[in-house]
C-alpha cells in the first residue's frame, strides 16, 4: 500500500389542466407498443458449456483462442469467476460483454488518501494498480456490505465506518484479462476515516475465502 496527497474535485415540468366533464362518449382503442432497443440480457454460462461459449465468442470475434497467453486470463477463469458470483456475461445483438460491479473505499486522512500502489497474486509477478481499496461484489451482495468485506479483509480493519453518501458511476471499457471482451463496470464509492491507519507505507496479505488466493 502507499500514499498520495488528495486534491477536492429535476427540473420537473407541470401543466394545469381542466378537469374532465362528465357527458362526453367515449371509445376503447388498442395502445400500440413502443419498440424499444434491445437490451443486454445474461446469459447460462458455466465450465461445463466451455465450448458453446466459445464458439459464440469466436462469432462475435472474440480472439478467445489468445486467452490463458502473457497477462490474459483463460476461457476457464472467466467461466469461474461467473460460478462465484464475481462477474455475468451478457448478450445483445450478437456481441458479449462482462459484467462487474465494484466497491470502492476512499480512506482518508488529513489531507492524504490510502491508495493500493501493488498487487501481487499467489501465483504471478507483482504489478502496479494505484487504485482505492476495491473489491468485486457478489450477485445479490449488497455494495456496503462488499465495501465492508474488502476493508477487512484487504486492511484487516473491524471497526470502520462508511459514509452515508454513496457515489455510483459506470464505465465501459475492454480489459487486458480478457481481449476482445467488452466490459461493463459500476463502481460504488464509499468514504472512509482512514486514522486508524500507519503513517508510513505497509504491506498486507489478503486471503480470499471464495478462492484460496493469498495476494499482497
Amino acid at each position: 500500500m502507499g500514499r498520495t496527497d488528495t486534491k477536492t474535485r429535476r427540473a420537473v415540468k407541470t401543466q394545469l389542466v381542466e378537469p374532465a366533464k362528465r357527458q362526453g362518449s367515449f371509445r376503447v382503442a388498442p395502445v400500440e407498443e413502443e419498440s424499444l432497443p434491445p437490451q443486454w440480457v445474461p446469459i447460462a454460462a458455466a465450465k461445463n458449456l466451455r465450448d458453446d461459449i466459445s464458439q459464440m465468442f469466436l462469432q462475435a470475434g472474440i480472439p478467445v483462442g489468445t486467452w490463458g497467453q502473457g497477462r490474459a486470463k483463460s476461457l476457464i477463469q472467466l467461466l469461474e469467476e461467473v460460478e462465484k458470483g464475481l462477474t455475468t456475461i451478457e448478450a445483445k445483438d450478437g456481441k458479449f460483454r462482462r459484467r462487474m460491479r465494484i466497491a470502492k473505499v476512499r480512506m482518508t486522512r488529513g489531507n492524504m488518501v490510502l491508495v493500493e500502489s501493488h498487487e501481487k497474486p499467489a501465483n504471478g509477478p507483482a504489478k502496479p494498480t494505484w487504485q482505492l481499496v476495491s473489491v468485486k461484489i457478489r450477485t445479490a451482495e449488497d455494495p456496503r456490505a462488499a465495501a465492508l468485506r474488502g476493508v477487512q479483509s484487504e486492511l484487516d480493519l473491524e471497526e470502520v465506518k462508511l459514509s452515508v453518501k454513496m457515489d455510483v458511476h459506470h464505465e465501459s471499457k475492454f480489459a487486458p484479462s480478457y481481449p476482445g471482451l467488452s466490459g461493463f463496470c459500476e463502481y460504488f464509492t464509499f468514504e472512509a476515516d482512514g486514522s486508524a491507519l500507519p503513517l508510513q507505507d505497509f504491506k498486507t496479505y489478503d486471503y480470499d475465502k471464495l478462492t484460496g488466493d493469498v495476494q499482497t
